[in-house]
């Protein structure tokens, strides 16, 4: 869903709305929140005129920027159009589909929106600030000496870009700034080539966050006597390093500058530690095995984190597609026909005769609860019927009984009942 996060921030930005960036998290986390259907319900939920048209090319030189191309066979499908340049970069893909919006004087304006997303960026990246932190203490209350606070701040920088190469491997992130530099910077080639996985299994940024997360555990936990280890451990590292620049310069030719800035910062790392007496203790490392130890424990948990939250948007996309109506009516032509119950059995609301969604629900059923809860936002898109099962009436009990309606809740739209891929909180996305 960054893709439309970020199609959606652009335009407002473009209109000159200014919303938190957490608000446009929440409008477009919906079922539909991938589609166009989701952008055009976040902008009416700011109150912001939007419309969408299938128009010719002629056409349209005629509209007024910006506004939003559909690109169906892309994975970014939305291009925010704000000049004539990026109108004609979208022009090969673009099927005829776009999205106009128009700030209104009813349209919302947020106070703060700095304050606010300078907030959420830290709640988003917890980690950072509780290594930050960690650091900050180590350093204020312990004071190693300025060797070890140098090799801690270079380790702990490793692992805010090692951490950004997972986020690309693990969690789906697009790598964009820094990324896409004339013919010699690409990330994505270099990382996506055969040669990036180290024996064929390790990845680049597996490496560095194991490396970097043990070189700062160990500093954190471990006496000046034991530095000698983690030296020894920048000079392995540097044999790895030297791979990695000779493969991208040599083999094949491509710059990555994360990888390069992990590289640079081994060596930067490794210098100050030989410009300083080093002492090699011998004694078995428990502390630097420990250290090893915690930091894989740490990468499981970072990788298994990222992977589940790709996943999820994953899903996302993947849910969207049964907000298609076409599909829906497809799958509704399916269920079961359910006969139409007479109204003096139903609590009777909404709009319209054209969708009726008729719910059978008990005041002892749990579940029930729940479908209570939506009721007043389907009366508005729909005619709702609400039929209470505890009733003894014979007729409905009969009613029942000819349609097999034994549980609750049964939820009915148009004469079939809901296929069980829909619930009913996110009905209204058919409608």
């Amino acid at each position: 869903m960054d893709l439309e996060k970020k199609t959606l921030k652009k335009l407002l930005q473009s209109i000159g709305v200014k919303v938190p960036n957490s608000v446009v998290k929440r409008l477009l986390d919906t079922p539909v929140g991938t589609t166009l259907r989701g952008l055009s319900d976040a902008l009416d939920s700011l109150n912001i005129d939007n419309d969408v048209y299938q128009l010719p090319p002629e056409y349209l030189k005629e509209l007024d920027y910006p506004y939003v191309m559909v690109l169906p066979h892309r994975e970014d499908a939305f291009a925010v159009v704000e000049n004539e340049e990026n109108r004609i970069k979208a022009m090969p893909e673009w099927k005829g589909v776009v999205l106009v919006a128009r700030k209104t004087s009813e349209t919302f304006i947020y106070k703060n929106v700095w304050l606010r997303n300078a907030v959420g960026y830290i709640i988003d990246n917890q980690m950072y600030l509780i290594i930050a932190t960690l650091l900050f203490l180590f350093i204020v209350f312990a004071w190693p000496g300025l060797r070890v606070v140098c090799h801690s701040v270079m380790s702990a920088l490793g692992i805010w870009v090692s951490t950004i190469l997972l986020r690309r491997d693990y969690g789906g992130d697009i790598l964009e700034k820094y990324c896409k530099i004339g013919k010699v910077v690409d990330c994505e080639q270099v990382l996506s080539s055969k040669g990036s996985l180290l024996f064929g299994l390790f990845r680049m940024s597996d490496l560095a966050f194991l490396f970097f997360s043990t070189q700062l555990f160990f500093a954190l936990i471990a006496n000046s006597d034991l530095l000698g280890y983690a030296f020894l451990l920048l000079l392995v590292g540097c044999c790895f390093t030297l791979y990695s620049v000779i493969y991208q310069i040599a083999v094949i030719r491509k710059i990555c500058l994360y990888c390069m800035a992990i590289n640079l910062m081994v060596w930067i790392d490794t210098i100050m530690f030989a410009f300083n007496r080093i002492t090699i203790n011998l004694q078995t490392p428990f502390v630097l095995i420990l250290s090893g130890v915690v930091a894989y424990v740490t990468w499981y948990i970072v990788i298994h984190y990222l992977s589940v939250a790709s996943q999820n948007e994953s899903f996302k996309h993947r849910d969207s597609a049964l907000y298609n109506k076409e599909l829906f009516d497809w799958l509704l032509s399916k269920e079961r026909p359910i006969d139409e119950v007479d109204d003096k059995y139903a609590d009777v609301g909404g709009v319209g005769e054209d969708n009726i969604i008729t719910l059978f629900v008990h005041p002892g059923c749990k579940k029930c609860k729940r479908v209570y809860k939506y009721i007043p936002e389907l009366r508005k898109v729909a005619k709702v019927k609400t039929v209470s099962l505890a009733s003894n009436d014979i007729a409905l009990n009969e009613y029942c009984r000819k349609n097999h309606i034994d549980k609750t809740p049964t939820i009915v739209f148009n004469g079939r009942e809901l296929p069980e891929l829909y619930s009913v909180e996110n009905l209204k996305y058919v409608l």
